[in-house]
This record gives C-alpha cells, structure tokens and sequence, in this order.
C-alpha cells in the first residue's frame, strides 16, 4: 500500500470525529432556528467534509416553514450549483410564493443551478413582471443562466436602462454586469441613458460597463474620454457653487465624493482598455486643455504601464512642455510605458 493510498484512510480517521460533531452542530442549528449558526456550520462542512451528505440535510429542510432557516438553507445550497438540482421543484414554489420573503434567494438560486432548472423557466418568467424591482432584476439573471435566450431577457434590462428611476437603472447594470456581453448588441444604445444620468452614481456603473458592451475599443475610448471631460467640467461647477456659498462644506463634500467617484471608475475602465486607449487620451496631451485635464490623460498613460508603450513619441515631447507640472507628469508617464 503506498502513502498516497494512506492519505484517504488517515483523513477519514483524524476527521472522522469532527464531520460527526459538525454534523450535529448543523442539526441543532437547524432545530433551533439559529440561521446564523447554519451559514456558518454549511461552510465549514463544505469546505472540509462530505459535501454530498451535507447537499442531503439541506435538501431535507429546505420545506422548513420558518422562513430564517430557509433562506439559510438556500444559502447553503447556492455553492452546489447544477448539483442543486433535486431543490428546484422546492424553490420554484417559494420563489412563486408572493408571501414568502425567501422569493430572491429562491430566485438567484435557480440560476445557480442552471440548464438543469429549465422546469422553473415560467415561474421566473413571471417574477419579470412583478412589483418588487430587485426580484425582477434577479429572475433575469438568473433565467439568462437556464436559456441563454436574448430575446427573453433584453426587453427587460432595456427598459430598466431606460427607466427615470435611478433605483430601477442602477438594478438593471447590476444584472448587465452578471449577464455579461451575450446580450451586448441588443442593450447597447440603451446604456447611453444612465451614462447621460443627471446622478453620478449611476453613471458610474454605466462607465463600468462601457468597455465590456461598447461594440469595438475605439469607441469604448472616445466615449469614457468625453465623459472624463465632462466630469471635470461637472467639478469645476460644484466647486464654483461651494465658493459661491451655494454648498456647506459638508455638502460639498457629499457631491464632491459622487463626482470623484464617477472619475475613478471612468479612470479604470480607460485602464483596462489598455493600448486602445492611447489614442484618445493622446488628443487631451494639448495645450487647448487645461494643465489639470493634460495633468490627467498623463496619470492615466502611466497607469497602463507597458500597454502605453505608443504614447511614447508624443509623451516624450511633453518633457519639454512649458508648463513644469506638466514635463514632471510626462516624465513619470515616459518612465512607466517604456520600462519593461
């Protein structure tokens, strides 16, 4: 018998005694109601122990009527995925429960669970239409996971996307984040709408968004580049308003965030474009632009390291800018695209 042989046996000997004893702590969970206690007692058994044991328990309690100890159920079947399957007649019923607080958790599950979920397909179909926008929201995620159909979740986040509610855009990006670029063409144009959002909290998921849905690179670019010169113009104007004594300091430190925040996520999204965005962020090195916008496009060509690299030429003529702050920006920006 060799040592690897070994390895099996002697694991079932030293864990044997603590599977047993984890076991009986998710038992007693369970009959206390104590969902915390669930979650955590169905992580330490998945990650150690016998998973398939651990999938029988929760298939078994997952009719549990107390509505805590079901959603930790459910919470503890999630990591399981398509080997969930045997829960989707259970979860299609609670997810169909408009009493049941446990619907979304039902929901997101399903999806987990995927093609082998399809007999949910019109339960979800019907959570689209419901009240409740986040339960909309997760059924079309999740019904995207089962079919893989366009046509069945598009008109959903289009007309999220579309929506004047903030609260119903923001739903409809997080659902295009977990859907991904499958659907990019038929979401496109309507995720110019919360781009243009008078909240720059929205537009900043929508910036997140562009260089994955945008239909080529270049236009990825030019669109996060106009949006970076618009969020400056946006600064300047509420620092106008703070100096004008339209803002308090705290108040202004509260726009102030959102406009930074907005920034930053435009910022990582031109990064993550790598060299396609040289060529747009080269047209801002201009001296028509002020030294904080030149400044800028500088900071983000260093931030691409090597994929910076054909910015060169024009970077390097920016050492001998006549604007200091500015030869000191090119020269960090030289040294970072052209050292390997």
């Amino acid at each position: 018998m060799t040592a690897s042989s070994l390895l099996p046996l002697v694991a079932s000997v030293l864990l044997g005694p603590v599977e047993e004893a984890r076991f009986r702590e998710l038992q007693a969970a369970v009959t206390s109601g104590d969902a915390g206690r669930i979650r955590k007692t169905c992580d330490l058994v998945w990650r150690y122990h016998d998973r398939r044991r651990l999938l029988r328990v929760l298939l078994d309690h997952l009719g549990d009527c107390r509505s805590p100890v079901q959603g930790a159920v459910i919470d503890g079947l999630l990591p399981f995925g398509p080997e969930a399957r045997p829960a989707t007649p259970i979860l299609t019923a609670i997810a169909a429960d408009p009493k049941s607080k446990n619907r979304s958790d039902a929901v997101i599950c399903l999806g987990w669970i995927g093609p082998g979920a399809a007999e949910a397909v019109g339960t979800l179909k019907g959570c689209l239409k419901d009240e409740n926008i986040g339960l909309r929201y997760d059924a079309c995620v999740s019904l995207w996971r089962i079919e893989r159909r366009v046509d069945t979740v598009a008109p959903v986040l289009n007309a999220g996307l579309a929506s004047r509610v903030p609260v119903e855009q923001d739903e409809a990006m997080c659902a295009l984040a977990c859907i991904g670029d499958g659907v990019k063409e038929a979401v496109w144009p309507s995720l110019m709408i919360p781009r243009g959002s008078p909240f720059p909290d929205t537009r900043e998921k929508a910036h997140r968004l562009v260089p994955k849905f945008a239909p080529d690179k270049a236009t990825a670019a030019k669109l996060l580049v106009e949006s970076l010169l618009r969020n400056g113009e946006e600064e300047d104007r509420i620092g106008k308003l703070k100096d004008d004594g339209k803002y308090t300091l705290e108040e202004f430190a509260d726009v102030y965030n959102f406009v930074r925040n907005e920034r930053l996520a435009i910022i990582d999204s031109l990064v993550s474009l790598r060299g396609d965005a040289v060529p747009e962020l080269i047209k801002l090195y201009q001296p028509r632009y002020d030294t904080g916008t030149r400044r800028l496009a500088l900071e983000i060509t260093a931030a691409l390291g090597k994929h910076g690299k054909s910015a060169a030429a024009e970077v390097r003529n920016l050492t001998a800018d006549p604007d200091p702050c500015i030869r000191a920006y090119a020269e960090r920006a030289l040294k970072s695209i052209t050292t390997d």
